[in-house]
């Protein structure tokens, strides 16, 4: 695969950026965020010396996580020669039907998915190990979720994946968190008037230490973005809904998508995770290895790379700043 000077990196960004509908400010970030990104992940793979080398990118809903893994991705393909596969914690989200049936034998909040519990984590785990072990020539099935329908794509409309990728980032909302405290009571109105008792939450932290690491113990190295509060959040995840029922050109409620929320819903529906992002939003600063903040103006700031791909290296601290946002 043929390697681009900085410059031509730079121009093939920039159309990145247009194509995803992004305005030219973002080319900013090139330089500032995702070049000197790219770099730290290209030397830590190279002392690493085996592939692919998983990234693990969390970020509460909304934060950008999805744009973030494509643009960085276009750069590590087109500047470094690196096979890039994004792949989301979303696309592991178990069926409706089988949510369905947790909500009947565990927890009526088993429904709704996102929180640890409402993933295929067998599905992860044999993912990541048919693409450790794929020939050149080797095709991978790589699931998606269709949030529209709130279910599994059929697998006609999974990824076929040729060959063993050079990279892996493996992004969502609770990517290598560690299970909350123990549950104590409920933290806001959603949990008492839906979970009083704790009987869903306790079960998500279960689920979260019996069958997670097999996902989370495979990330090389953690990058983290860091929103400013729960405000933060609900505004990201309106946005994002709002870009979704704009896609499909939804107005008011709509029965043939049944995965796509009002703003009344999509705030209820942020309460379910605020336990897990309160606690994320304490613990993950200190621990990732690279840390980049975002602003509640949209403004991207990279706050430090770090040497050594186990988690907890030694620090390379570096300043930079980008903004994305969407048109």
């Amino acid at each position: 695969m043929k390697t681009y000077t900085v410059d031509e990196m730079r121009r093939a960004f920039a159309d990145s950026v247009d194509a995803l509908g992004l305005p030219g400010g973002v080319n900013a970030s090139f330089d500032a965020l995702y070049l000197p990104i790219a770099r730290c992940l290209v030397d830590a793979r190279t002392e690493y010396q085996a592939a692919p080398y998983i990234l693990g990118v969390n970020g509460a809903q909304g934060s950008g996580k999805s744009t973030f893994c494509h643009l960085l991705a276009e750069v590590l393909r087109i500047g470094f020669g690196q096979s890039v596969l994004v792949l989301s914690i979303d696309d592991l989200y178990h069926s409706r039907a089988h949510r369905m049936e947790l909500s009947e034998t565990v927890h009526p909040l088993c429904l709704y998915r996102g929180v640890p519990g409402t993933h295929d984590t067998e599905i992860g785990r044999c993912l990541f190990e048919t693409l450790d072990a794929a020939s050149p020539q080797h095709i991978t099935w790589v699931p998606r979720f269709d949030k529209s329908q709130d279910d599994r794509a059929p697998k006609e409309q999974w990824t076929q994946w040729i060959g063993r990728p050079d990279f892996i980032l493996f992004e969502g909302w609770c990517v290598g968190a560690s299970p909350p405290p123990p549950w104590t009571g409920p933290l806001n109105e959603r949990e008492r008037n839906d979970d009083p008792e704790g009987i869903w939450a306790r079960w998500s932290t279960q689920c979260h230490r019996e069958a997670y690491d097999t996902l989370f113990g495979r990330i090389q190295r953690l990058l983290m973005i860091q929103v400013e509060s729960m405000d933060s959040v609900r505004q990201g995840r309106w946005l994002q809904e709002k870009t979704l029922r704009e896609r499909l050109g939804i107005t008011g409620d709509d029965a043939d998508y049944p995965g796509v929320m009002t703003k009344t819903e999509v705030d209820a529906y942020v309460d379910l995770f605020e336990r897990y992002t309160t606690h994320m939003l304490r613990e993950l600063p200190s621990k990732a290895d690279i840390l980049v903040t975002r602003s509640n103006d949209l403004r991207y700031t990279l706050v430090r790379t770090k040497k050594h791909e186990s988690m907890g290296g030694e620090s390379d601290d570096t300043a930079a700043t980008g903004i994305h946002r969407r048109r």
